[in-house]
């Protein structure tokens, strides 16, 4: 019996932190939603500006076309949060239909 107590011990525990880490990844997706939406708030639309380049005779001046350095961070921390939590997710299915699994 203390088999199959620790393999349910085992479950919980891997479904906590299986929870911890989809806390944590819906808490970084709010943050860059609020990140974007204060980039998107405090810039004007771009302007169109001469210049006297031939190649490019018009640039857009300010607005808010390129992330920041935050917002970049964010993306590279949120990809790799959900690569860590679908790994997980993918043990536990595969230990939850094991040939033999009476549960």
């Amino acid at each position: 019996m203390s088999g199959v107590s620790e393999d349910i011990e085992k479950r919980r525990q891997h479904r906590s932190q299986v929870a911890a880490v989809t806390y944590e990844l819906y808490k970084e997706k709010h943050v860059l939603r609020q990140m974007r939406g204060r980039r998107l708030d405090e810039h004007c639309p771009p302007s169109l500006c001469a210049t006297s380049d031939p190649d490019q005779p018009v640039i857009l001046d300010g607005g808010w076309q390129r992330p920041s350095a935050g917002e970049t961070e964010k993306h590279s921390l949120i990809r790799h949060l959900q690569v860590t939590v679908s790994l997980a997710l993918l043990i536990q299915y595969d230990s939850v239909f094991q040939p033999g699994f009476c549960g």
